[in-house]
């Protein structure tokens, strides 16, 4: 999970017109018991632009949607009631197509959530009288104490951790760190041996070309490569670029630690030698079906 910065004033083609205006009318009359239209709140053009937010990736895993049929829209604050450790909520069946309200993710990850969201503040029940406090950002909702992060108004690096062999946990033992791994459990073992993969793969990249830059006569350029690629592992459009932010900013523990320290100064000046490419790793095509 990673901070996005997204416009609130630039609305998809599909949450506007008169026929998401019909189907908000009816939401406001049926309140609770209204049944989402997938035409509106999940329109080509919400995904299109949900998409391209967040590079393809699921906004709380991080792990690239190949396939267009396990993308989904997914309501921050759900749409539906709940009875959530004791805490009953009515749901913010208001927030069913307000683009505020939605992200993109994976099909598991969309399952695992579901319709939780806890909080440490007063839960809001009704929608709120002015429709600019219904954003996220405003104070209305804000005081709620969202426990469950949202990744365009956090930032997942202030309360996310990761480790060499893919684990993840709360940094600092934080509360939203903590709820939101568990809500979403991003720490599912599919997920854990992906981030280890990533992980692995750079390290034993950076090993083989060590090898060759000792065997061809200290020649820097057989570094560009896959300096270049440990660069961008921490650039948004890369799969767990949270963690390739940790491995940028701990190389030593991420990459190096195995490795005899001999060699450690040598791999330091091949990092500040090559800087991180531009563009960096674009996402996939997403397949269709």
């Amino acid at each position: 999970m990673i901070h996005v910065k997204k416009s609130y004033d630039t609305v998809p083609a599909g949450l506007t017109g008169s026929t998401a205006d019909t189907w908000r009318e009816k939401l406001m009359r049926e309140g609770n018991a209204h049944t989402a239209e997938n035409r509106v709140h999940a329109h080509a053009s919400v995904k299109a632009a949900l998409g391209e937010l967040y590079h393809n990736k699921c906004a709380y895993c991080e792990s690239y949607i190949v396939a267009q049929a396990d993308r989904r829209v997914d309501h921050h604050r759900p749409k539906k009631a709940r009875i959530e450790e004791g805490d009953p909520h009515p749901g913010y069946f208001w927030l069913t197509y307000e683009w505020s309200n939605l992200v993109l993710a994976c099909d598991t990850c969309n399952g695992k959530k579901s319709n939780k969201f806890p909080i440490a503040g007063i839960r809001v029940a009704a929608p709120p009288p002015s429709r600019e406090d219904w954003h996220p950002r405003s104070a209305t909702m804000s005081d709620e104490q969202p426990l469950l992060l949202n990744p365009e108004v956090d930032n997942p690096a202030d309360h996310l951790v990761f480790s060499p062999d893919g684990q993840i946990s709360a940094k600092g033992d934080d509360q939203r760190g903590r709820v939101t791994i568990k809500v979403c459990e991003l720490d599912r073992e599919q997920l854990t041996l992906a981030r280890k993969e990533k992980v692995d793969k750079l390290r034993s990249r950076l090993n083989r070309q060590l090898l060759r830059f000792i065997e061809n006569d200290s020649n820097w350029l057989v570094f560009q490569e896959i300096i270049e690629d440990i660069k961008a592992s921490g650039q948004p459009e890369s799969p767990f670029s949270l963690l390739g932010q940790h491995i940028n900013g701990d190389p030593d523990e991420f990459l190096l630690a195995k490795l005899s320290t001999t060699f450690w100064g040598t791999v330091h000046t091949a990092l500040e030698r090559f800087p991180a490419p531009a563009p960096a790793i674009p996402p996939p095509p997403l397949l269709t079906g």
